[in-house]
């Protein structure tokens, strides 16, 4: 009797010692999960919120010194905002909080699901989105079924060249590159052709992205001269290590008629959005 009341105090001893010392955690998390269950294997969390609160929870009635781990199987979160975590949420240096996804597949999305396509009659699928006018909602990247489709821009194959360039600086301030400037682009023949073709209020929508050497901006287009082709844009003055000169590409993006291949889109600024189906695909 001595021998097994000392076997069970030594047992007892044990699981105190691993609940404070050696214990860790495991969290499952699946989209096919509830954030109403205990975040095990078999009843997983649906959402990185609910393992964070959940663990927040379990932090106050218990101490791990070993690692706390979230498991995110494969599938799509969405996420309609910013996913927060703070101090309380820190594990130690003895019991890190690690959120593992899986290699075959998870996606943390902020992307939103676009529903209510039509096909118009000249072959395009169209849907209303009636935030984008209500709230300023707007955005620069569409995925359709899991690629990313291209934003509506010309040339199709190749780029636009400038030929020639001059910077005014308005303000200079204190860094190497001017704070604001503008520049004026001499454009070539063939983007000269394609911007003659734009009134004022679509150049207003058009993007002019530019690439010189390991840069990309991004700019919108504050005036076209079709007399001189010249081109006037405003922002942040040039890099003088990586400056825009003769001879650097640029292509122009956003405007409806550079929807003209399949796998291109465009956003009207009254929230109507444009796509062209590829043969094969179906609304």
């Amino acid at each position: 009797m001595k021998d097994y009341l000392r076997w069970l105090f030594f047992i007892c001893l044990l699981c105190c010692y691993s609940m404070g010392y050696g214990q860790g955690l495991e969290i499952f998390v699946s989209p096919n999960g509830d954030d109403t269950g205990d975040g095990s294997k078999d009843r997983p969390l649906k959402s990185l919120e609910g393992a964070r609160n959940k663990i927040r929870l379990l932090k106050n009635d218990n101490v791990y010194n070993d690692t706390v781990r979230i498991h995110i199987d494969p599938g799509l979160y969405p996420i309609l905002s910013t996913f927060s975590l703070g101090p309380q949420d820190s594990g130690t240096e003895a019991a890190p909080v690690l959120y593992q996804g899986s290699a075959s597949g998870t996606i943390i999305s902020g992307g939103i699901k676009l529903n209510g396509f039509n096909e118009t009659d000249d072959g395009l699928w169209a849907a209303h989105i009636p935030e984008v006018a209500y709230w300023n909602w707007t955005f620069d990247q569409l995925y359709v079924n899991g690629r990313r489709a291209v934003r509506a821009k010309s040339p199709n194959e190749g780029f636009f060249y400038m030929e020639d360039l001059k910077e005014e600086v308005w303000v200079m301030g204190t860094g190497r590159a001017p704070e604001r400037a503008q520049q004026i682009i001499t454009t070539d023949a063939a983007a000269s052709n394609e911007l003659k073709k734009l009134d004022e209020k679509v150049l207003a929508q058009v993007i002019m992205t530019t690439y010189h050497n390991w840069d990309i901006t991004k700019r919108h287009i504050d005036k076209f001269d079709a007399e001189e082709n010249k081109l006037y844009t405003s922002g942040q003055g040039m890099k003088p290590w990586n400056p825009w000169k003769p001879g650097k590409r640029f292509i122009l993006e956003n405007y409806k008629a550079a929807l003209d291949q399949p796998g291109e889109w465009f956003l009207e600024e009254d929230g109507m959005l444009y796509y062209m189906p590829f043969p094969h695909e179906k609304i």
